[in-house]
């Protein structure tokens, strides 16, 4: 039936186009025309139960191959080709079929279809480029004129789009495509008072009276281009009051409702506009984000769900959303169905652990962690997020051993000798801290990271109050090329606390300074040394510096209660106290 239909189509366009160009009672135009119509009659005739589009294709082959055909005709069959091709959705096959018949005729009545064929495979550059003889031919034709002023339009040549509206709008009044474009373009150009006095001129005329929610809607775009939310929000209403349907229209207000910070609004307006077109990826992620950002984790799981999203990322946000709504089980499957499909996928695995730790299961999200940090036993990144398990109740000698159980099989990594170092240290073990700062200082040849470890080794030796061995070690650091600034100020500290080389001291810490001018540890020190000098004024002044930097800090809140209760005593009472 539908070849058939097709056929029908092929011999009613035949005899158009014979009605057309037969002006005259010539034996060649009778001729291939009676020719055709045989050849139209003898493919109706063919075999009903073969469909497929190769069949129907070879049935224009067929035609195309008929020697007793004109020319003429031949080229009209291929014109018909290429048009049912387009209708057939089969685009490129029709491109490439008007190609054929161009490079052998160029019939003007083929170009209205080559036309729309350009303008629905966006070929817009070629539509603006088309001969002026064609393009004159169709000046009596209004669909492909808003075909070559939209092209203009989609090629950024407002001016132009904008004079040819401009002229069909004066040759066509009462077109509401017309006029609807005729604002665009204003739009487009940003002429914004002479869109709105055009959308006025259009909401004024009974004629285009069944499209004035479009004009309302064009108003309300002009508004918030010209940052007057309250008028667009006004426009807007009075569109959707005329067609409570109008997707766009509601889009449009979810916006403004958003905008203005109305977002129960929003979503409701988001909603709307779902309701009635089914789908759309960004506006549902759009909903789906303030849904979530206001709390309302099920609602956005239950719209995320329907996405039905094949990617890591979907089921990333899925689990992240099931998680919020506290339905671990779901959370868990959504996370691990992502880092199955992007094992590498940091962000799902840092929502698994913390899933993990949320329903208290320390044990899974350790494991979780040491089988990550066994793949990679370098990363930095994945041992902080070990180390940040401490804050999910995990102990920190539970974090030693797993550190030192990789070490075991990575002896040379640098990394985990520096974690180690760092946490034995907040553990106050501090021949561990020496070991490891040891066993670094041997693998490395950075001298920042050298410089930084005698540090830690002399700051390890003041804890334990050995003197001989702080000095050691910083001296040590004083002769790398580069020197860690915290050296000189530990230094100075330890002089000025043992009350000697305060001179020395005072060198060291401007040096300090000299580098970080608002460390209030540093200024904490200067100050302490002039104490210790008896230079009380200065030292108070230090100290209140250092404090404006950290108000809350104890140590050096005592060092300033102490000096400021030496103000005014004499010297002598000074050097007993101080001492």
């Amino acid at each position: 039936m539908k070849l058939k239909l097709i056929f029908l189509f092929l011999y009613i366009n035949i005899y158009s186009h014979y009605l057309i160009s037969n002006n005259s009672n010539s034996q060649t135009n009778d001729s291939w025309f009676t020719k055709a119509i045989k050849s139209i009659k003898k493919q109706i005739q063919w075999d009903q139960n073969q469909k497929n589009n190769t069949y129907e294709d070879n049935g224009f082959e067929l035609i195309w191959a008929d020697k007793n055909l004109h020319p003429s005709a031949k080229n009209y069959f291929l014109y018909l080709k290429s048009t049912y091709q387009h209708l057939n959705g089969q685009l490129l096959k029709s491109l490439q079929s008007f190609e054929k018949l161009f490079s052998m005729e160029k019939p003007k009545y083929a170009h209205e279809g080559f036309i729309r064929l350009l303008y629905d495979l966006n070929q817009f550059e070629k539509i603006n480029k088309l001969d002026k003889n064609i393009k004159e031919y169709f000046d009596d034709n209004l669909d492909i004129q808003l075909i070559f002023a939209e092209s203009l339009l989609n090629l950024n040549q407002d001016e132009q789009a904008e004079r040819l509206y401009k002229k069909l709008a004066q040759k066509y009044p009462d077109n509401e495509k017309i006029a609807y474009y005729s604002a665009v373009s204003y739009l487009k150009n940003n002429k914004l008072d002479k869109a709105l006095n055009f959308i006025k001129s259009c909401l004024n005329r009974p004629s285009l009276k069944s499209k004035h929610f479009l004009f309302h809607f064009l108003a309300s775009k002009v508004h918030l281009y010209k940052k007057d939310i309250y008028n667009a929000m006004i426009s807007i209403k009075k569109s959707l009051q005329l067609y409570p349907e109008f997707e766009k229209g509601w889009l449009l207000k979810a916006l403004l409702e958003e905008q203005q910070g109305r977002i129960n609004e929003a979503i409701s307006g988001y909603k709307k506009f779902l309701d009635i077109t089914g789908e759309d990826t960004a506006v549902e992620k759009q909903l789906i984000q303030l849904l979530f950002n206001s709390g309302r984790f099920k609602e956005a799981g239950d719209i995320l769900q329907k996405m039905e999203i094949d990617t890591p990322e979907y089921y990333c946000d899925l689990a992240l959303i099931k998680w919020k709504s506290n339905e671990y089980k779901s959370a868990l499957e959504n996370v691990n169905k992502a880092i199955e499909k992007f094992p590498n996928f940091i962000k799902a695995k840092l929502l698994k652990i913390e899933i993990l730790i949320s329903q208290n299961n320390k044990k899974k999200a350790l494991q979780f962690v040491q089988n990550w940090l066994k793949e990679n036993p370098s990363s930095l990144s994945v041992i902080r997020i070990l180390i940040m398990l401490r804050k999910g109740g995990v102990e920190t000698t539970t974090i030693i051993n797993t550190l030192e159980e990789i070490l075991s099989k990575n002896q040379n990594n640098k990394t985990i000798l520096a974690v180690l170092a760092d946490l034995y240290l907040e553990e106050k073990n501090f021949d561990a801290v020496l070991n490891y700062c040891n066993k670094l200082l041997e693998k490395t040849q950075d001298p920042i990271l050298q410089s930084k470890l005698l540090f830690q080794m002399s700051y390890v030796a003041f804890m334990k109050g050995e003197g001989d061995q702080l000095e050691k070690y910083l001296n040590q650091a004083f002769e790398k090329n580069i020197i860690y600034p915290s050296s000189y100020n530990l230094l100075a500290y330890h002089y000025a606390q043992n009350n000697k080389k305060l001179h020395e001291a005072i060198r060291l810490i401007n040096i300090a300074l000299k580098k970080e001018p608002k460390n209030y540890y540093f200024l904490d020190t200067k100050g302490y040394i002039y104490l210790k000098m008896g230079k009380i004024k200065e030292a108070i002044s230090l100290f209140k510096q250092a404090i404006s930097f950290a108000e809350n800090d104890e140590i050096i809140q005592n060092h300033l209660n102490i000096a400021q209760s030496l103000e005014n005593k004499p010297h002598h009472q000074i050097s007993a106290k101080k001492n």
